[in-house]
């Protein structure tokens, strides 16, 4: 977090959210990072070689992704009326939610790839 937070090298964030994707700490404990993946999923800053936020851009989204395993899904009230199970805690996964959704339309076509396989992992998570 606070490698995140005392940066504003590209890079660096890069490899910030590439460690959280490939350690557990988004299994157990992702609702402490959601702010960060949200950060990350709104880069879009640029200098001489482009749009190089969409390297956290990508990242953010394979972040999100594993933090969307994590969610703990309400199917209490799917079973008493009919209705489909959903987060338990949206109020906290659905500020990348929306980030993702947008995402899914990205211009960039990593970017929403990315963000349409996220999107996908959410739907199978529910099903």
């Amino acid at each position: 977090l606070r490698t995140w937070r005392a940066t504003s090298k590209i890079e660096r964030k890069v490899i910030v959210l590439q460690s959280l994707s490939r350690e557990s700490l988004l299994q157990s404990h992702a609702s402490i990072f959601l702010d960060i993946i949200a950060e990350g999923l709104d880069d879009y800053t640029t200098d001489g070689r482009g749009d190089i936020g969409s390297l956290v851009r990508v990242e953010a989204l394979k972040a999100a992704r594993r933090s969307f395993n994590s969610i703990p899904w309400d199917r209490s009230g799917a079973e008493s009326d009919g209705s489909n199970p959903w987060f338990k805690q949206l109020d906290c996964f659905g500020k990348i939610y929306g980030k993702v959704l947008r995402l899914a339309a990205e211009k960039l076509d990593r970017v929403r790839a990315e963000a349409q396989q996220t999107l996908a992992q959410v739907c199978r998570c529910k099903a």
